[in-house]
């Protein structure tokens, strides 16, 4: 009989540990109260969740006392009416959001004796969702404004209203090329954000890749009439990237630059090395960035000054794309700026 006790109490102890282990592994909050709302257990994914947000989790003490009365006042009504609900709350001022799964805790022909909560944290799907819809907002904008325009000066050369039909054409011409770089611009950085990119990386010259970016650049710097001064630091090793990809977010750079420089100011370039790693910088003289804005402008389709810089041209996606080729790279790049003074954009790369 004390052996097979002892076995009894050892299997009994296995499942008891099996249980807590997956409990305490789950992703998903796990909360139990008593009929009186006094906390039995919890598992830390709660403490995770709940903690930051409402208070400690004690077990003992009232699911009131913890400082989330939404989910407090759910748990008492499954307790009052001894029903399943699945309800959605909203905690530290709609910054969380979460999934509940309540049932309660019955026994054949008793009253309930207490009701446990799935918790599910979907904050960040949420957030995803958001960025999803405003992404597809920007899209439909940014696609209406350059074929509404087409539409107007077509219907003008179809009615036979048009004053001068090649100034017109030459519009209809300035709209479709807006509007092909746009869909490539998404198109580009859909692909960038859809998975780890295999790339050939190869050494590239930081010079040579000066020289490529200003001569596809010079029409755009001398229409401006600026200045542009290079400072490579000597004995520069070289750049471990995707030459297309580097020169890409170069030319994003040195164009924003360009874009927002006032006629016959200075634009610097330079880079230097340190600890295996090379930067480049990008500095203009334009009239800078608020810290206010500073943290969006690697948002899709953001613009500091809207209507300024629709006017200047670019599709509002250049520094999103940017920044997701030097992330791919391992690397890093930030812009900082002082209003009145200009911007500064760097790239910090292996080398």
């Amino acid at each position: 009989l004390a052996i097979a006790l002892n076995k009894t109490v050892g299997a009994l102890k296995q499942e008891k540990n099996k249980t807590e282990n997956i409990l305490a592994n789950m992703s998903e909050g796990v909360i139990a109260v008593d009929h009186d709302g006094r906390i039995l257990f919890s598992n830390p994914a709660v403490e995770q969740t709940l903690g930051a947000i409402c208070g400690p989790i004690l077990e003992g003490t009232s699911i009131k006392s913890i400082g989330c009365p939404e989910l407090a006042h759910v748990m008492a009504q499954v307790l009052q009416h001894q029903e399943s609900q699945s309800n959605e709350l909203e905690l530290n001022d709609g910054k969380t959001s979460l999934i509940t799964h309540i049932a309660p805790i019955l026994l054949p022909g008793e009253p309930a004796s207490g009701a446990v909560a799935v918790l599910e944290d979907i904050t960040e799907l949420k957030q995803l969702e958001q960025l999803r819809r405003d992404f597809v907002a920007n899209v439909s904008h940014e696609l209406r404004t350059p074929l509404t325009a087409i539409q107007g000066f077509v219907e003008a050369l179809l009615d036979d209203v048009a004053s001068d039909p090649k100034q017109y054409l030459e519009v209809i011409h300035g709209e479709t090329m807006r509007l092909k770089s746009l869909i490539n611009d998404i198109l580009e950085l859909s692909l960038l954000q859809s998975g780890p990119v295999d790339w050939d990386l190869n050494a590239v010259d930081v010079a040579d890749l000066f020289s490529r970016v200003l001569f596809k650049l010079s029409k755009e710097i001398r229409a401006k009439d600026l200045t542009v001064k290079e400072n490579i630091s000597p004995e520069l090793p070289p750049l471990l990237a995707n030459e297309d990809y580097v020169e890409q977010v170069l030319i994003n750079l040195l164009s924003n630059a360009i874009r927002y420089s006032p006629t016959k100011s200075t634009i610097s370039l330079s880079a230097s090395s340190e600890a295996k790693n090379i930067t480049v910088t990008v500095k203009d003289q334009g009239p800078g960035i608020s810290a206010e804005e500073l943290p969006h402008i690697w948002e899709r389709f953001y613009r500091v000054d809207k209507s300024r810089s629709r006017a200047l041209g670019g599709t509002g996606l250049g520094l999103a794309i940017a920044q997701e080729i030097i992330k791919a790279h391992g690397g890093q790049i930030d812009v900082s700026s002082d209003v009145g003074r200009g911007s500064a954009g760097r790239v910090n790369q292996k080398a």
